[in-house]
């Protein structure tokens, strides 16, 4: 138990004591830990006298008579204020976010105030000798909730956007292949394509590729552009990669993608579209100049930032220098500073090539969202977003006093992953965030719900509690950091409703007490996975246990495909790469694994969706996609999501957990092209069996 002092100062901060183990037993965070998790904090101390002066001065800073942002939820009620002591007459004075304004008379003794309409207002204090001001930010009860969910329990699609493959060839999957994917659900009788985090990664490092890792959550991957959409490729011609050549249905037969080789080969192709944009639109009064023109005007200055940081990665990388901006010189690190702003000036043209990128990308993924309504998808795009960013990337570069930059964040080891986890991302720092009024969260909630009919959120517990490691720290050796949960899930209803969004939370994994009740009273889906539902004796859930208020899937891109995990593939992958904690685990898991299809056959012939007589030590049945398309489509479950990955019984899993290199992770391809998959038998099996759970819901309560 560590001294009281420290103590004192560790649950100012938000510093776990420990966390449960999803085994059930309670481990403890080391004082010495939680010691380097107030230095990251803000807080460095060594002694119980620093802890109580640090603590002091902690309070001190937040003793105003308003925070600086306060959260509240849309009601008939008065909020109360945090004022003390005041004397005479007080008045509330809201600016509204429509520029409004009005005033209330409030008691002194006890002051309260009824919010005004949810959004984004100021808020001023008026009193003999008291003058204070704060932004407040009025949410609703709900996220957003759609018709369709209302309407149907459905189904979709989950693609990994760059694992699509196409006649055309192109080594890599782009916005035209999503159009394929979208066709081919449409097709199928599917309601969404769920795709991965479409976030902006590192055009000068494209081995950095995984989308949980990104520069930016605030803009995409321009990697995703298909060239032969953008409008100027009318005309030019368009070399093909170097292995593309020959007749269409016979090239790209690569199983992994080329990142480097498709990188340069795109960017080029891009570069010389932007040139002919150029010549035809830029600072033109063309219908495309202007778009762009606007484009550029309604992302401000952080689309500027981040044009600005692509122009410096590229010129530092030609350079030789140091790829992490923390290496730049020093002049360079301060997106405001007079350096970055003279080369913006310098290279404008280069600035603007960025910029460019990023509006045709935007413009093709809104292309995406507005073929799939078309095609009758009811709920279009199901996005993702990622839990962080990358410290070396652009949104770290742009938040740099916002983050902690000597932090990992991961997770604890767990049982399908005993070593722990490190994801690479540098963490908000939940007091530098709320001092910011929340703006960072709020500009990317807009970015990535921008083309969405729903967003899924990367391990949402990142909204209550995140594991933070110290960099010379291994995985798995650090310690738990409290968020704002309320705060964050208003803010998130409120941007989901403007956005016409709703809103999936993954939480998966070490489950903090209460936050499954907490986001689904803000009316958001749960997201249940079929391996992870056990009962006793590790038995397969029955489909009627699962909650109505959710997404279900057999599996994520972390897990193993339905085939690989028939086939012990990725038991033997994690024994290859060194990924069990002991020789002894390593040994038990290929034995787990055979009880584990035992389970499973249990649970699919109890359903009457596979035969009886299957054998679970024989080989991967066929139609195992369908029966467990099957199992998830009689769920109350207001959402099924498949993964092509299952349905054609790919055996490798997309991304290995604790590894970066050593596994082919973000690079595998999908076997078969989208054109083919509306009349491929093992598709229309899995949509045949959720064809049946399409009936209306009157059955269900109405969750709201």
């Amino acid at each position: 138990m560590p001294d009281s002092a420290f103590q004192g100062l560790f649950d100012h901060l938000g510093i776990a004591a420990g966390y449960r183990h999803a085994a059930g037993h309670w481990v403890t965070t080391p004082a010495s830990v939680r010691r380097r998790l107030a230095a990251s904090l803000g807080a460095p101390v060594d002694t119980p006298a620093e802890a109580r002066a640090a603590l002091e001065r902690l309070k001190a800073e937040e003793s105003g008579p308003l925070p600086p942002v306060l959260v509240w939820t849309a009601g008939a009620a008065p909020c109360p204020l945090p004022v003390v002591c005041i004397k005479g007459p007080l008045v509330a004075e809201i600016t509204h976010e429509d520029g409004s304004h009005s005033e209330h008379p409030l008691d002194p003794a006890a002051p309260g105030l009824v919010p005004p309409a949810p959004g984004y207002h100021r808020l001023r204090l008026r009193a003999p000798g008291l003058a204070a001001e704060t932004r407040l930010i009025v949410v609703p009860p709900r996220c957003h909730w759609p018709a369709a969910l209302d309407a149907a329990r459905i189904w979709g699609l989950a693609v990994q956007v760059h694992a699509l493959r196409d006649i055309r060839g192109g080594g890599m999957g782009d916005f035209h292949s999503l159009q394929g994917a979208i066709d081919a659900a449409a097709s199928l009788g599917a309601d969404t394509v769920g795709l991965n985090p479409l976030h902006a990664l590192f055009p000068t490092r494209p081995e950095r590729r995984s989308p949980y890792a990104p520069s930016s959550r605030r803009f995409l991957n321009p990697l995703y552009i298909a060239v032969e959409l953008v409008p100027e490729s009318d005309g030019l011609p368009i070399t093909p990669l170097p292995n593309q050549s020959g007749p269409p249905r016979r090239r790209d037969v690569a199983a992994l993608i080329d990142n480097r080789g498709v990188a340069r080969h795109r960017l080029d192709v891009l570069e010389a579209l932007f040139e002919a944009f150029a010549t035809r639109h830029l600072d033109q009064e063309t219908p495309r100049g202007r778009a762009f023109a606007a484009f550029r005007s309604e992302r401000g200055a952080a689309l500027e930032d981040f044009a600005r940081f692509q122009v410096l990665s590229e010129l530092f990388e030609d350079r030789g220098l140091p790829p992490a901006w923390q290496q730049w010189p020093a002049a360079y690190r301060d997106p405001r500073g007079p350096a970055v702003r003279s080369l913006a000036q310098s290279h404008a043209r280069r600035v603007t090539f960025h910029a460019w990128l990023q509006f045709e990308a935007d413009r093709q993924l809104a292309a995406c969202a507005t073929r799939a309504q078309a095609g009758g998808l009811r709920l279009g795009l199901y996005a993702d977003l990622a839990v962080g960013v990358d410290r070396d990337g652009v949104d770290s570069w742009v938040f740099r006093d916002l983050l902690a930059q000597d932090i990992s964040a991961g997770c604890p080891p767990d049982l399908r992953n005993p070593l722990g986890q490190d994801w690479g991302v540098a963490p908000f720092h939940p007091r530098a965030l709320k001092a910011a009024a929340y703006q960072p969260f709020i500009d990317t909630l807009r970015a990535v719900m921008r083309h969405a009919g729903a967003l899924r959120i990367d391990h949402a517990f990142q909204l209550t509690r995140l594991f933070w490691r110290p960099l010379d720290l291994p995985p798995g050796e650090g310690g738990y950091v409290a968020y704002p949960l309320a705060d964050l899930l208003g803010i998130i209803a409120l941007e989901s409703q403007r956005a016409h969004c709703a809103v999936i939370a993954e939480d998966l994994g070490t489950i903090p007490d209460d936050f499954r009740e907490a986001a689904m009273a803000r009316g958001t889906l749960s997201y249940r996975i079929l391996h992870r539902e056990r009962g006793q004796g590790r038995s397969y859930l029955p489909p009627e246990s699962y909650p109505a208020e959710a997404a279900v899937a057999a599996g994520t891109h972390d897990q193993a495909t339905l085939a690989g995990f028939w086939t012990g593939h990725d038991v033997a992958s994690r024994r290859e790469l060194g990924l069990y904690p002991t020789d002894a685990a390593a040994a038990a898991a290929g034995p787990q694994r055979a009880e584990d299809r035992r389970q499973l056959v249990a649970a699919l012939t109890a359903a009457g969706l596979l035969d009886p007589a299957t054998d679970p030590e024989g080989p991967l049945p066929e139609g195992l996609a369908a029966a467990v398309a099957g199992f998830l489509g009689r769920t109350p479950a207001r959402l099924v999501m498949i993964q092509p990955e299952d349905v054609i019984g790919q055996v490798a899993q997309v991304n290995m957990p604790a590894t970066v290199d050593a596994y082919p992770n973000w690079r595998r391809r999908l076997a078969v092209p989208v054109e083919e998959w509306a009349d491929d038998a093992r598709f229309q099996a899995v949509a045949e069996a959720l064809r049946a759970r399409r009936g209306y819901l009157g059955s269900l309560c109405d969750p709201r």
